[in-house]
């Protein structure tokens, strides 16, 4: 049975993002996780992420996710479905962007 330090330590909210992280490493790859954030829109996570990524080029990957953030959010999510080859979800929110001007892609 575990004593109430060690309990407090497994709940411990102060674990940092890279620790969290590195402990994600084990059980998948930096790609993955990219993607993953990608997929959840979060794209401070995905900078971050790529950031600690020695694969990542930094010249790819900070104007890609800095232009993402100056869209519209449906249309950004289109355009992160289509760079994660989600073409129905890619779709969708082309369909649901306010700004009606993008179907020419």
């Amino acid at each position: 049975m575990l004593e109430d330090s060690q309990r407090s330590e497994l709940h411990d909210p102060t674990v940092s993002t890279y620790e969290a992280l590195k402990c994600s490493l084990h059980f998948v790859t930096i790609d993955t996780l990219y993607d993953v954030s990608l997929g959840m829109y979060d794209l401070e996570l995905a900078m971050f992420i790529a950031f600690e990524s020695s694969k990542e080029d930094p010249k790819e990957y900070i104007p890609f996710l800095n232009n993402l953030k100056k869209l519209d959010p449906n249309y950004m999510k289109y355009s992160i479905n289509m760079h994660l080859k989600r073409y129905e979800l890619a779709l969708k929110y082309l369909s649901k962007d306010s700004t009606n001007n993008k179907f020419e892609e």
